[in-house]
């Protein structure tokens, strides 16, 4: 006898910097223990680029899953700009991961649950990686701490075997907890009953694991919770572009002795760039201007800017290059972002 699939889910990745605002760089995969889920509860996925369909041959066998049952997709980018274009604060490659998944998130639009806490992928996200040692700069061991898993459940203190000992400028102090190999997953610090927002962890103590740049958890009691017959539900990751204060350097020895130029966007009458009186030192032999205020960082737009000068009724240059994730520059304050771009 045929069997037939029916559709459950989709879970949708979008960024704002792309035209059509699907995240497509984004390659997802599976561990072991996920594969046999999809197997175990009649699961199928049809990928396309920016996302996933998620088929069920058996709804009722999602009302047998347990509330700590979840379907595990790691995310990993294959483009290597992507932290250029992307708006993620408090992540950093090297030592957190972004997690999501599917409880408790609040709804920010009809056309899909958001897997965030957000309207987009921000601080909350970003969670500190260990592997095998919580270290948070907020703890301190007179002050009396418990630990919630994703789901709420609280985390038997055995797993937290001893406070450890660092080296604090010219003193020792307690600011760590070992955390016993039994563990893998996100760990959510609490004083009391408020939890420390900051010191968001996820662990994974197998030493040759490769940290993904995210991971998604979709539990799957809360699947068959947020299904509805004959309705098409989708979950959704919204990734944000940064802003940048465009610079353009105007470096060929032509424009030294154009006294009127300007940079204009067609049809608008505000003015979108100043020219620099101060230049920073390095561009100081060449004429700057910059954006009075930061220009989203898009793949593709309509509108372009043009170079002009006054005594010439015709464009200099027509269409001026759009800033670009190759051309980010960090201020000398390490915080504000500049795009240069030379002509």
């Amino acid at each position: 006898m045929e069997q037939t699939y029916q559709y459950l889910l989709s879970l949708e990745f979008r960024h704002n910097y792309f035209k059509d605002g699907l995240f497509k760089p984004l390659q997802l995969s599976f561990d072991a223990e996920s594969q046999q889920l999809l197997k175990n509860f009649g699961l199928i996925l049809k990928s396309y680029p920016g996302g996933l369909h998620l088929l069920c041959l058996d709804l009722e066998l999602l009302k047998t899953a347990s509330k700590s049952t979840a379907l595990q997709i790691l995310l990993d980018c294959n483009d290597p700009y992507f932290i250029n274009y992307s708006d993620l604060p408090n992540y950093n490659p090297l030592d957190t991961l972004l997690y999501f998944n599917n409880l408790n998130k609040p709804n920010f639009e009809n056309s899909g649950l958001n897997l965030h806490s957000d309207m987009n992928v921000g601080k909350r996200d970003a969670y500190k990686l260990s592997s095998g040692t919580l270290m948070l700069d907020t703890l301190e061991k007179k002050k009396k701490y418990h630990f919630k898993d994703e789901s709420g459940k609280e985390i038997p203190d055995d797993i937290y075997i001893k406070w450890i000992k660092y080296r604090v400028k010219d003193k020792v102090e307690d600011k760590g907890l070992l955390i016993s190999n039994r563990y893998e997953g996100s760990i959510h610090v609490f004083e009391n009953e408020n939890e420390i927002e900051i010191d968001k962890v996820y662990t994974n103590p197998n030493p040759v694991w490769k940290k993904p740049m995210a991971i998604v958890e979709l539990f799957l009691s809360k699947m068959f919770q947020n299904f509805e017959p004959n309705k098409k539900l989708k979950y959704i990751v919204s990734f944000n572009s940064i802003k940048t204060h465009w610079r353009y350097i105007l470096a060929d020895p032509m424009y030294k002795n154009l006294q009127n130029l300007r940079i204009v966007i067609k049809g608008q009458e505000n003015e979108v760039f100043a020219r620099l009186k101060d230049n920073p030192s390095e561009e100081s032999q060449y004429p700057v201007f910059q954006s009075i205020k930061k220009l989203d960082l898009l793949e593709y737009s309509e509108n372009f800017y043009s170079l002009m000068n006054d005594e010439k009724s015709s464009p200099i240059i027509k269409a001026l290059p759009r800033a670009a994730p190759e051309h980010l520059v960090f201020g000398k304050d390490k915080k504000t972002m500049y795009s240069h771009i030379y002509l």
